[in-house]
């Protein structure tokens, strides 16, 4: 089994839904039995967000609001994946997946948790590989798409995931890093395979949900 964080990011060209994109995705898990996305909010959460700090909404309310734009990107792509179920929570999700090997679709679940979090769970519980794909092609010292020089890891420990997600993550609504703290603890405890992958390069994805060498980053002790 496997499962795959799916950054919002990558479900949207501007502001249209990128049919093109969930298509090749759908592709990539057809014919793969027990698989569990994890879908995020990306652009159009922070949108949201943003417009609902204008009118002073505290941070719980920002979260849920984030949560809310989770839920209909994850609805959106179980409709592109063939025989893929819709659920709102961790264990019924895990159960359908262990019962019947099918593909399991979920948003965010908590204020305060991010979807890594959600997916850094999911694989706990299945025992199964950890594969994050986003707009970025791995994990970078820096966010690549700012900085010219930021230079990508192709292998972590989890303790340097650790040590990075520590110095990254803010806990603020919305706000972009490569992986949470709490997701990355998660995958530490368990030791947890995990890689990092541009979600748009399909080979590196294809190689990193069979647990292959692709060009992004690979977390292993």
């Amino acid at each position: 089994m496997v499962v795959l964080s799916l950054g919002g990011s990558l479900l949207f060209r501007g502001m249209a839904p990128d049919t093109r994109f969930m298509k090749s995705f759908s592709n990539i898990l057809s014919g793969l039995r027990g698989v569990g996305v994890v879908v995020g909010g990306g652009t159009i959460a922070r949108k949201y967000v943003d417009a609902a700090k204008k009118f002073s909404a505290d941070n719980y309310d920002l979260d849920e609001i984030g949560i809310s734009v989770t839920h209909a990107n994850a609805r959106l792509v179980a409709t592109a994946l063939q025989g893929a179920r819709f659920f709102e929570h961790l264990d019924e999700a895990v159960e359908y997946l262990e019962l019947h090997k099918g593909i399991a679709v979920m948003g965010g679940m908590f204020p305060g948790e991010t979807t890594d979090t959600v997916a850094a769970l999911m694989a706990e519980a299945l025992g199964s590989r950890f594969v994050n794909l986003s707009n970025v092609d791995g994990v970078y010292d820096k966010n690549p798409h700012v900085f010219k020089g930021a230079k990508k890891y192709t292998q972590l420990t989890h303790k340097q995931l650790v040590k990075f997600a520590a110095e990254h993550d803010k806990r603020k609504p919305r706000e972009n890093f490569v992986i949470d703290l709490l997701a990355a603890k998660i995958l530490a405890r368990s030791n947890i395979e995990a890689h990092f992958v541009n979600g748009r390069k399909k080979s590196d994805v294809v190689n990193a949900v069979y647990g292959k060498l692709h060009s992004g980053t690979r977390v292993i002790d």
